[in-house]
């Protein structure tokens, strides 16, 4: 979990977009003054891009990381090695100049991610199925490496930090291809039910009344066919009232020391990350009491979320769909829950580039 996290927020930092010049110039004098450039071109187009070694001509390793050079796993022994305080066998390797600028890379744009499923009227995420994450990686957006640059002598940039640079060309062509998505289309047609759940949003301002929400709410339902219907009825009813989440966090918390919710959550943090459990004690035993205490909370829910849902399936599974469109019927409240912001979901810019084999 943590390794996971730290690896993603390392590889975003890498990306930077470079400061445009005048004229509609994709890079400023003022970058090429503070960078040589040893090899290639500047970019020119929206799927180049150009790296940025150190002093000494080196990359790092989140870097090679970031670039698909190195894999998950090799990243992860490294870290696991700088928590424990030990030395692993390290392999040095080279690539020239213009081996990096003779590969191809691949990175799969957020807003590419999604599917209409014609079953259930909602977008699920290509992402969650091997088959899914093969459609994405073949149609994949192929960016280049056009050239090398390093610092300057006498540079006020940094001179130890390697990254990956692009213009503004990208990120406008990908904000261009999330308005085309057919996912943020049926979205902004539709914007008060989320198009990845079939429910309602919740109402954050406070604005739409009790009465309105279950007038949309029934209309909602109206306008479904029996299989959405009770798609929809089983969401609903898997998702547990947030008195429940927390009467059962506060409980489970009622007599729980720091040591016994480090033996709770170390095996399952373990399974998470692949890592062995005397690194994730270490791990944990860095944070601060209100770190930690966070960080068991939200673990606790989430598996009483998921606990939650499974039993009630688990109940319903011998309910027809026609049963359960009926259930609807015995409903007398309504419960939706939050999402994440869509814009959140389309823009989210690449954080790691896939090497063509």
């Amino acid at each position: 979990m943590g390794s996971t996290s730290s690896m993603m927020m390392s590889t975003m930092s890498l990306w930077k977009e470079l400061l445009p010049g005048d004229d509609g110039e994709l890079v400023n004098q003022v970058i090429d003054k503070q960078y040589d450039l040893i090899y290639g071109s500047w970019p020119a187009r929206y799927d180049e891009i150009i790296l940025f070694v150190d002093e000494n001509n080196e990359i790092d390793d989140i870097t090679l990381y970031a670039l698909g050079l190195k894999s998950e796993e090799e990243i992860q022994k490294l870290m696991e090695a700088a928590i424990d305080h030990t030395t692993v066998d390290y392999e040095v390797q080279k690539w020239s100049y213009e081996d990096i600028c003779n590969m191809d890379f691949r990175t799969i744009l957020s807003s590419d991610c999604y599917i209409y499923d014609e079953k259930t009227e909602t977008y699920t995420d290509l992402r969650d199925t091997e088959a899914g994450l093969k459609y994405l990686y073949d149609n994949a957006l192929k960016l280049h490496v056009v050239g090398i640059a390093k610092p300057r002598k006498n540079s006020i940039v940094s001179s130890n930090r390697s990254y990956i640079g692009y213009t503004n060309k990208l990120t406008e062509y990908i904000i261009d291809k999330a308005y085309q998505s057919e996912a943020v289309k049926a979205q902004k047609e539709s914007p008060n039910t989320d198009i990845f759940t079939g429910l309602p949003f919740k109402d954050k301002d406070g604005t739409v009344s009790t009465e309105e929400k279950a007038a949309e709410f029934k209309e909602y339902i109206k306008e479904l066919d029996v299989s959405g219907k009770a798609s929809t009825y089983l969401k609903i009813m898997s998702i547990p009232s947030d008195e429940a989440v927390e009467q059962f966090a506060s409980g489970a918390l009622a007599n729980m020391t720091r040591a016994d919710m480090e033996a709770s959550i170390a095996p399952a943090m373990a399974e998470q990350t692949g890592m062995d459990e005397a690194t994730i004690e270490g791990y944990i035993s860095s944070m601060s009491d209100d770190e930690f205490k966070e960080l068991f909370i939200q673990a606790l829910t989430e598996r009483y979320r998921t606990q939650y849902a499974a039993r009630v399936r688990q109940q319903m599974s011998t309910m027809t769909n026609e049963q359960l469109a009926a259930a609807w019927i015995g409903i007398a409240s309504i419960r939706t829950k939050c999402v994440p912001s869509i814009t959140m979901r389309f823009w989210n810019f690449p954080i790691r580039l896939m090497k063509t084999i």
